[in-house]
Protein backbone atom coordinates (compact mmCIF):
# COMPACT_ATOMS: atom_id res chain seq x y z
CA UNK A 1 0.00 0.00 0.00
CA UNK A 2 2.90 2.37 1.01
CA UNK A 3 4.30 1.79 -2.62
CA UNK A 4 1.01 3.00 -4.48
CA UNK A 5 0.42 6.37 -5.73
CA UNK A 6 -1.15 8.32 -4.63
CA UNK A 7 -2.40 6.19 -1.90
CA UNK A 8 1.43 6.67 -0.15
CA UNK A 9 1.11 9.80 -0.04
CA UNK A 10 -2.36 10.06 1.29
CA UNK A 11 -0.59 7.49 4.02
CA UNK A 12 2.02 9.96 4.75
CA UNK A 13 -0.55 12.97 5.17
CA UNK A 14 -3.18 11.17 7.12
CA UNK A 15 -0.23 10.02 9.37
CA UNK A 16 1.15 13.49 9.59
CA UNK A 17 -2.35 14.95 10.26
CA UNK A 18 -3.05 12.70 12.93
CA UNK A 19 0.01 13.29 14.66
CA UNK A 20 -0.65 16.83 14.65
CA UNK A 21 -4.34 16.56 16.27
CA UNK A 22 -3.22 14.07 19.05
CA UNK A 23 0.21 15.93 20.24
CA UNK A 24 -2.05 18.90 21.81
CA UNK A 25 -3.50 16.57 24.13
CA UNK A 26 -0.10 15.05 25.17
CA UNK A 27 1.57 18.69 26.06
CA UNK A 28 -2.04 20.42 27.22
CA UNK A 29 -0.83 20.12 30.69
CA UNK A 30 2.22 20.49 30.70
CA UNK A 31 4.72 23.28 31.37
CA UNK A 32 6.21 24.73 28.81
CA UNK A 33 9.46 24.11 29.76
CA UNK A 34 9.19 20.65 30.06
CA UNK A 35 7.69 20.45 26.54
CA UNK A 36 10.86 22.92 25.39
CA UNK A 37 13.51 20.39 27.26
CA UNK A 38 11.79 17.27 25.60
CA UNK A 39 11.81 18.94 22.09
CA UNK A 40 15.16 19.80 22.31
CA UNK A 41 16.33 16.37 24.49
CA UNK A 42 14.65 14.83 21.82
CA UNK A 43 16.14 16.47 18.86
CA UNK A 44 19.84 16.03 20.00
CA UNK A 45 19.14 12.41 20.82
CA UNK A 46 17.71 12.17 17.50
CA UNK A 47 20.29 13.69 15.89
CA UNK A 48 23.05 11.76 17.78
CA UNK A 49 21.40 8.34 17.07
CA UNK A 50 21.25 9.30 13.25
CA UNK A 51 25.18 10.21 13.42
CA UNK A 52 25.71 6.66 15.24
CA UNK A 53 23.69 5.05 12.95
CA UNK A 54 25.18 6.15 9.65
CA UNK A 55 29.41 5.84 10.60
CA UNK A 56 29.05 2.50 12.80
CA UNK A 57 30.58 -0.07 11.52
CA UNK A 58 27.80 -2.58 13.94
CA UNK A 59 24.90 -3.82 11.52
CA UNK A 60 21.84 -3.48 13.19
CA UNK A 61 20.03 -4.75 10.63
CA UNK A 62 20.52 -8.18 11.30
CA UNK A 63 19.96 -8.37 14.60
CA UNK A 64 16.12 -8.05 13.72
CA UNK A 65 15.13 -10.48 15.85
CA UNK A 66 16.46 -9.57 19.20
CA UNK A 67 15.55 -5.95 18.73
CA UNK A 68 12.03 -7.37 18.05
CA UNK A 69 12.06 -9.67 21.00
CA UNK A 70 13.64 -7.08 23.30
CA UNK A 71 10.81 -4.72 21.92
CA UNK A 72 8.16 -7.04 22.61
CA UNK A 73 9.22 -7.58 26.06
CA UNK A 74 9.58 -3.66 26.80
CA UNK A 75 6.24 -3.80 25.72
CA UNK A 76 4.56 -6.30 28.00
CA UNK A 77 6.22 -4.53 30.91
CA UNK A 78 5.01 -1.17 30.20
CA UNK A 79 1.20 -2.90 30.09
CA UNK A 80 2.00 -4.85 33.23
CA UNK A 81 3.35 -1.58 34.90
CA UNK A 82 0.54 0.47 33.88
CA UNK A 83 -1.59 -2.07 34.89
CA UNK A 84 -0.26 -2.77 38.26
CA UNK A 85 -0.50 0.75 38.78
CA UNK A 86 -4.16 1.51 38.02
CA UNK A 87 -5.63 -1.04 40.66
CA UNK A 88 -3.53 -1.33 43.34
CA UNK A 89 -3.15 1.58 45.89
CA UNK A 90 0.68 2.56 46.21
CA UNK A 91 2.05 5.66 47.02
CA UNK A 92 1.89 8.43 44.53
CA UNK A 93 6.12 8.88 45.14
CA UNK A 94 6.47 4.96 44.15
CA UNK A 95 3.96 5.47 40.94
CA UNK A 96 6.24 8.64 40.47
CA UNK A 97 9.98 6.34 40.34
CA UNK A 98 7.99 3.52 38.14
CA UNK A 99 7.18 6.02 35.53
CA UNK A 100 10.51 7.75 35.21
CA UNK A 101 11.94 3.51 35.20
CA UNK A 102 9.17 2.87 32.05
CA UNK A 103 9.90 6.53 30.21
CA UNK A 104 13.71 5.55 30.23
CA UNK A 105 12.97 1.97 29.13
CA UNK A 106 11.05 3.10 26.37
CA UNK A 107 13.41 6.44 25.53
CA UNK A 108 15.98 3.61 24.80
CA UNK A 109 13.96 1.02 22.93
CA UNK A 110 12.73 3.72 20.55
CA UNK A 111 16.09 5.21 20.02
CA UNK A 112 17.31 1.52 19.68
CA UNK A 113 14.33 1.05 16.85
CA UNK A 114 15.39 4.97 15.46
CA UNK A 115 19.09 3.51 14.95
CA UNK A 116 17.91 0.30 13.35
CA UNK A 117 15.28 1.57 10.95
CA UNK A 118 18.01 4.43 9.85
CA UNK A 119 19.82 1.59 8.88
CA UNK A 120 17.52 0.26 7.35
CA UNK A 121 17.05 3.76 4.96
CA UNK A 122 20.49 4.32 4.50
CA UNK A 123 21.42 1.16 3.21
CA UNK A 124 24.67 -1.13 2.99
CA UNK A 125 24.36 -3.54 5.17
CA UNK A 126 22.64 -6.99 5.64
CA UNK A 127 19.13 -5.69 4.85
CA UNK A 128 17.72 -2.49 3.54
CA UNK A 129 14.30 -0.95 2.21
CA UNK A 130 14.66 -0.30 -1.75
CA UNK A 131 13.96 3.15 -3.24
CA UNK A 132 9.89 2.44 -3.63
CA UNK A 133 9.56 2.01 -0.08
CA UNK A 134 10.67 6.02 0.97
CA UNK A 135 7.15 6.26 2.08
CA UNK A 136 8.01 3.39 5.06
CA UNK A 137 11.04 4.87 5.89
CA UNK A 138 9.45 8.49 6.24
CA UNK A 139 6.77 7.09 9.14
CA UNK A 140 9.49 4.67 10.73
CA UNK A 141 11.62 7.75 11.50
CA UNK A 142 8.84 9.81 11.93
CA UNK A 143 7.70 7.45 14.89
CA UNK A 144 10.45 6.66 16.11
CA UNK A 145 11.01 10.46 16.96
CA UNK A 146 7.70 10.88 17.86
CA UNK A 147 8.25 7.78 20.52
CA UNK A 148 11.23 9.36 21.60
CA UNK A 149 9.48 12.38 22.08
CA UNK A 150 6.17 11.33 24.22
CA UNK A 151 8.76 9.20 26.15
CA UNK A 152 10.95 12.03 27.22
CA UNK A 153 7.52 14.07 27.94
CA UNK A 154 6.96 10.69 30.37
CA UNK A 155 10.05 11.54 32.04
CA UNK A 156 8.60 15.28 32.80
CA UNK A 157 5.47 14.04 34.53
Amino acid sequence: MSRIYPRNIYLLTTLSVSAALFLPFFTAFDHIFGIISAIVATALLSVAIIIYAKFTSFDLTSKAFYIFCVGSAVAFFGISVTLFCCFMPIDPSVSRVWNIIVSLVFVVIHSVYLAYHTQLILGGRAYQITEDDWVFGAVTIFTNILGIFLSMLGLRR
